[in-house]
């Protein structure tokens, strides 16, 4: 089977976009090895492109995310949102869509002055 068809029917895995797992088990029960493995990179991909990953330095209640989470809900209302924790943020947010990395806090802020001030001496 090629390409275009494990995609199709990767695209058709999902309802509502999300994964039905009894689709999942019925196709790859019909592949080759060969073919569930390109069935699931494309999962894969397919499902990273229906998330958005919402990177916070702590994940705890109240911490105010609640603005952000509505205004991402409202401005991809198809995509699912998913939370992660990165101590190594300093006060901020990332948001990973798809391939587009969005940054949102003093750490890159301060390192992105380092640099031009470096440039310009």
């Amino acid at each position: 089977m090629d390409y275009k068809k494990i995609k199709k029917i990767a695209e058709q895995s999902f309802i509502n976009n999300k994964l039905d797992p009894k689709i999942v088990n019925f196709v790859t029960k019909k592949l080759k090895r060969s073919e569930i493995k390109k069935y699931i990179k494309i999962l894969r991909l397919l499902e990273r492109k229906k998330t958005i990953y919402l990177v916070l330095p702590k994940v705890t209640e109240n911490q105010g995310t609640d603005y952000v989470l509505s205004y991402l809900n409202k401005t991809y209302p198809d995509k699912k949102i998913e939370i992660e924790k990165d101590p190594s943020l300093i006060s901020g947010i990332k948001i990973l869509n798809d391939d587009i990395i969005y940054n949102y806090n003093v750490k890159d802020t301060i390192n992105n002055l380092i640099s031009h001030i470096n440039k310009n001496l």
